[in-house]
């Protein structure tokens, strides 16, 4: 397995290029949601990017590897905002958006009248992996950078915080 740096500066970019195009889409948001932990970081930093729209932040613990993943906070977030931006350092399994999505899609199909617009930025994505999440949800990412990682050329990223 190969280790990739990520710099400061690297996280910095990433944060700008997501913050360009999140603003020439036409997604807007009423509350930016950093995924804990990786989210954290780079959320904070769009948080600051989009200072002008002063929409709040509320990070949301959900991390299929550790097997902390909080339903009741979700659909709590989910029943205050309706247009909502999740943010993580990287996809890489897609577990963890996977199952966010998963669990928004079952919300909007039981809350009568309630219709979550959402999507996912994120710095890194492995693009190995994008056929696991389907079109619906890799529609609603994104990236600052795509990358492969598959079996026998796996790819561990250290970021600066780590």
């Amino acid at each position: 397995m190969q280790t990739k740096n990520q710099t400061w500066e690297d996280i910095e970019n990433q944060c700008l290029e997501l913050f360009k195009s999140i603003k020439r889409s036409s997604f807007s948001f009423d509350v930016i949601v950093p995924i804990i932990r990786g989210g954290l970081v780079p959320g904070t930093i769009l948080s600051h990017l989009f200072a002008s729209r002063k929409v709040p932040i509320i990070p949301l613990q959900w991390q299929t590897r550790d097997g902390k993943q909080s339903k009741t906070a979700l659909d709590s977030l989910l029943m205050q905002y309706s247009k909502i931006l999740f943010v993580d350092d990287l996809i890489d399994s897609g577990k963890t958006i996977g199952g966010i999505a998963n669990q928004i899609e079952l919300f909007n199909s039981t809350i009568q009248g309630r219709s979550i617009s959402f999507r996912f930025a994120v710095m890194l994505f492995n693009m190995d992996h994008s056929e696991c999440l389907g079109s619906s949800i890799t529609n609603k990412i994104f990236v600052a950078t795509p990358y492969f990682s598959y079996p026998g050329n796996e790819i561990w990223w250290d970021f600066p915080w780590e």
